[in-house]
C-alpha cells in the first residue's frame, strides 16, 4: 500500500539523520530564527539578488548595450538550463526503479522550475487520501503523519475531478493564477493541508497515480514554460510506471519490475511529443530513437547553416522601452521560428538579435540545402507583412539579412558532462555568419557551394565576390530574390507548404510520399 511504502521510506530517511545528528553531538534540530523565517511568504523563497542599477551618468548608447547584453545573458542561462533539463528527463524516461523515478522526479522539477519545496503525492484510492511519499525541501518528520483526504478542497484534491486528456494521457498543470481568473476554482487557492503553486496530475493506467505539487519556487510568479515543464515531466512519469508495470508495483508494494506491454509501443510517438514542446522536434526524434546519442561528442557530415541577423536594432531601439524591445522580439522570433519548423529545421540557438538554424543535423535529408533557401525567402515574405503591421502600430520596423553554407562540419552535443547543447562547429559555420554579415537589409546570400544545390528551384543573381576574414580568396555569393513561379515545393519536398505570397495551403499530392530522412553518418 502506498502509506507501507512511505513509512518504509521514512524510516530509511529518518536512520540517516538519526546518524548523522549523534555523529554531531546534536540532540535536536536548530532553532530557526524568527526573521529569517518570516522571510518566505506565499510560497516564495527569499529573493534573489536585484539587477545592478544603471549609472545617473549612463548614455543611451551605454544603456542599449547593457540592455542587449542582459538580454543574450537571459537567453544563455535558458539554453543551459534547457540542456541539463534534458538531461535529467533522458534519466526520467530509462528509469525502472521506483525510488530512482521519484528521485528523479523531484530533481527535474526543484531545479527546473527553482523549486524550494516539492511533494510528490500518491493517490490512496482505497481509503480515499493522498500520501507523501517524497519531498523535497521538507524533513520526513514534517509530513510523515500528514494526509490529505479526497474530500478536502483544495488545488490537490481538485485534480481529481479533472478528465485526462486521452492524446496525452495526462491533464496539464493546475495554477493559482489560472484558479483565481476561473470562479469556480478561485476558492482553491490557499486552501488544505499542503499549499500549491502549481500542481500536476500523473496519471497511469489510466487512473489518477499520483500528483506532483510544487509549494514554494524562488520566484513564484510561473510562467507558460513552468507549466508546460511541469506538466510534460507529470506525462513522462505516467509512461514510465506504466512501461515498468510500477504502478500495481508500487501500491501493493512489490519490488520487481516488469516486461513493457506490448501496447505501449504506440506510446513512443506520445513521449516524443512531450519531448518537442522543451527541445526542437529533430533534437527528440534523435533521443527517441537512441537514447545512448545524448552524450559529449560529435561527428562529421554536410549541413547547411542558416544565420539571420536583425540589421541596426540597436539604433533604431533606442529610446524604446526594454520592456517592448522583448516584446517586439519574441513576436519576430516566434514567426521566424514557426517557418523553420515547417520546414523541418533545427533551432541551434538564439545569440541576441541572432537566430542560428540548422538543416542536416541531427536529422539529414537529400533536400536539406532546398529547404534552408525556401526557409529564408518565407522568413523575408512573413517578414514584409508582419512590417506592415509595425507600421500600423508605429514600432519600429525590424529588417533582417541572411547568409546560408553549405559544407561539412562537426556536430554533436557540446559542452560538459552535467550541461550539454546540440550545436555544429567549424569554418563552414563561420563562412556562413560571414555571408549573413555582408548581406544588407531584406537580402538573402548563399554561398557557391548551396547555389549549385538549388539554383534550377529559386531566382539567383550573382553579386560581387566578398573578402571574409580567415579565407585568402574572394568568396562568390548569390542573391536570393525568390522561388521559380512553375515550382511546386509541396510536391518537391513531399509535404503540405504554405504558399509563399498568399499563405494559402496547397495539398499534398496523394502519390507523393515524403522526402526519406537520413541518420546522421557515426
Amino acid at each position: 500500500m502506498a502509506a507501507k511504502y512511505r513509512e518504509d521510506q521514512i524510516k530509511k530517511t529518518a536512520s540517516k539523520d538519526g546518524k548523522m545528528d549523534s555523529a554531531l553531538g546534536m540532540k535536536g534540530p536548530p532553532a530557526k530564527p524568527a526573521d529569517k523565517a518570516e522571510e518566505k511568504k506565499d510560497g516564495a523563497a527569499p529573493a534573489a539578488a536585484a539587477k545592478p542599477a544603471a549609472r545617473p551618468d549612463e548614455t543611451s548608447e551605454e544603456r542599449m548595450e547593457r540592455e542587449m547584453r542582459e538580454i543574450k545573458e537571459e537567453f544563455n542561462k535558458r539554453a543551459m538550463k534547457l540542456s541539463t533539463t534534458l538531461m535529467r528527463i533522458k534519466n526520467l524516461a530509462k528509469s525502472l526503479d521506483r525510488d530512482q523515478i521519484f528521485n528523479n522526479i523531484l530533481e527535474i522539477i526543484t531545479k527546473g522550475l527553482d523549486a524550494t519545496k516539492v511533494q510528490l503525492l500518491l493517490n490512496d484510492e482505497k481509503d480515499g487520501k493522498f500520501l507523501i511519499v517524497k519531498a523535497a525541501g521538507m524533513k520526513p518528520k514534517e509530513y510523515k503523519d500528514l494526509e490529505i483526504p479526497h474530500e478536502e478542497i483544495s488545488m490537490i484534491t481538485h485534480l481529481l475531478h479533472q478528465k485526462m486528456n486521452e492524446v496525452t494521457g495526462g491533464a496539464g498543470a493546475l495554477g493559482i493564477k489560472e484558479c483565481e481568473m476561473d470562479p469556480k476554482t478561485k476558492g482553491l487557492v490557499g486552501q488544505g493541508v499542503v499549499k500549491s503553486i502549481l500542481c500536476a496530475p500523473v496519471y497511469a493506467e489510466g487512473k489518477l497515480f499520483a500528483v506532483i505539487n510544487v509549494e514554494q519556487m524562488t520566484n513564484p510568479d510561473y510562467t507558460r514554460d513552468d507549466q508546460n515543464l511541469l506538466s510534460t515531466c507529470a506525462d513522462i512519469a505516467g509512461l514510465v510506471m506504466k512501461n515498468a508495470k510500477l504502478y500495481s508495483a508500487t501500491m501493493d508494494d512489490l519490488v520487481s519490475a516488469q516486461k513493457l506491454s506490448e501496447d505501449q509501443l504506440k506510446k513512443n510517438e506520445e513521449l516524443k511529443g512531450s519531448l518537442s514542446r522543451i527541445v526542437s522536434p529533430s533534437v527528440a526524434e534523435l533521443i527517441m530513437s537512441d537514447p545512448s546519442n545524448l552524450k559529449l561528442g560529435g561527428s562529421k557530415y554536410e549541413v547547411t547553416m542558416f544565420f539571420s541577423d536583425i540589421r541596426g536594432f540597436t539604433k533604431m531601439s533606442e529610446g524604446m522601452d526594454p520592456t517592448d524591445i522583448v516584446e517586439q522580439l519574441n513576436v519576430y522570433f516566434t514567426r521566424m521560428t514557426d517557418i523553420l519548423m515547417e520546414l523541418d529545421g533545427t533551432l541551434d540557438k538564439y545569440v541576441g538579435d541572432e537566430l542560428m538554424a540548422l538543416f542536416g543535423a541531427p536529422v539529414s535529408r537529400d533536400d536539406d540545402p532546398i529547404r534552408a533557401v525556401l526557409c529564408g525567402v518565407r522568413m523575408l515574405d512573413a517578414l514584409r507583412e508582419q512590417q506592415e503591421m509595425w507600421k500600423q502600430q508605429g514600432k519600429p520596423v525590424i529588417s533582417i539579412g541572411i547568409g546560408i553554407n553549405t559544407g561539412v562540419v562537426t556536430a554533436g552535443y557540446m559542452g560538459s558532462e552535467k550541461q550539454l547543447s546540440y550545436t555544429v562547429i567549424g569554418d563552414n559555420v563561420n563562412l556562413a555568419a560571414r555571408v549573413m554579415a555582408a548581406a544588407k537589409p531584406m537580402e538573402l546570400f548563399i554561398t557557391r557551394s548551396t547555389y549549385e544545390k538549388v539554383e534550377q528551384y529559386f531566382e539567383v543573381t550573382q553579386r560581387e565576390s566578398i573578402m571574409v576574414k580567415g579565407k585568402s580568396m574572394a568568396i562568390e555569393i548569390f542573391q536570393v530574390t525568390g522561388v521559380k513561379p512553375e515550382i511546386d515545393f509541396s510536391e518537391l519536398l513531399g509535404k503540405s507548404i504554405s504558399h509563399i505570397a498568399s499563405g494559402l495551403e496547397v495539398e499534398k499530392p496523394a502519390a507523393k510520399e515524403e522526402t526519406p530522412v537520413r541518420p546522421p553518418p557515426g
